[in-house]
């Protein structure tokens, strides 16, 4: 993980996210605030939010 992510201002729950993400770059992290996404999009993660994800399920067919 890129030390300057300390500097920003970010939870423990949105670095943690990313440290996974950076380890699995196949997955999809699921981040809802702005600056964590944006941070995590540069590093070339694939982002998707909470309403992203409720799209997804409706356009699968599913009852989410």
């Amino acid at each position: 993980m890129p030390a300057e992510w300390f500097a920003l201002d970010l939870g423990r729950g949105e670095l943690a996210t990313m440290a996974l993400g950076l380890e699995h770059p196949e997955r999809i992290v699921l981040l809802d605030d702005l600056l964590a996404r944006r941070v995590a999009e540069a590093a070339g993660l694939q982002v998707w939010g909470t309403l992203r994800v409720l799209l997804e399920g409706k356009k699968g067919g599913t009852d989410a």
